[in-house]
């Protein structure tokens, strides 16, 4: 069953990472790998935003169903 309070809670940290890796992405290339923690935080949201969603039952469960009625 899909819980739609964990939908909104994954939405929201995705909608976070995804302003923060923005901020990032403004940087000139010489100030993002200037310092290596620009790196490692680009590396970690974006992994950790891949994971929250493949931890969801919704995408693993509800979009396989809906993407295998639109065939």
């Amino acid at each position: 069953m899909v819980d739609p309070e964990k939908i909104r809670q994954k939405l929201k940290y995705l909608e976070s990472s995804l302003a923060y890796l923005r901020k990032l992405a403004a940087l000139s290339k010489d100030e993002f790998f200037g310092d290596f923690r620009n790196v490692d935080s680009a590396i970690h949201r974006l992994q950790t935003s891949i994971e929250a969603m493949a931890r969801n039952d919704f995408c693993r469960g509800g979009l396989t169903r809906a993407t295998s009625q639109h065939k």
